[in-house]
């Protein structure tokens, strides 16, 4: 890859077993720092990744209730992606982040 210390790519993600019961976890690299999340683009990559028989991420995943969501765990939390499929294929993918408070306060009249 060469010197890519200056660059935002590319952007490498590595699967384990979860943490939190189900789901994969995750650790996205860009380029050489560990980032605190998971990008959505890279989310997507890897819950297609994990319904493909013989991929690594599919002999990681922890299958929970529901076999269209995988919970990709990262430093910071979760992020679900929902992937409707027959077996090793998928029509859509839909993404639900998880939120953090960003403010709180108290207004005086």
């Amino acid at each position: 890859l060469g010197d890519v210390t200056a660059r935002t790519v590319p952007k490498v993600t590595l699967v384990a077993l979860p943490t939190g019961g189900t789901g994969l976890t995750t650790r996205t690299f860009i380029p050489e720092r560990c980032h605190m999340a998971i990008g959505v683009l890279g989310a997507i990559a890897v819950a297609t990744a994990a319904i493909l028989p013989g991929s690594v991420p599919a002999s990681r995943l922890v299958a929970g209730a529901d076999p269209d969501l995988i919970r990709l765990e990262h430093p910071t939390g979760y992020l679900d992606v929902r992937l409707p499929h027959g077996g090793t294929s998928a029509d859509r993918v839909s993404v639900v982040r998880t939120a953090r408070k960003l403010h709180e306060g108290v207004v005086f009249a």
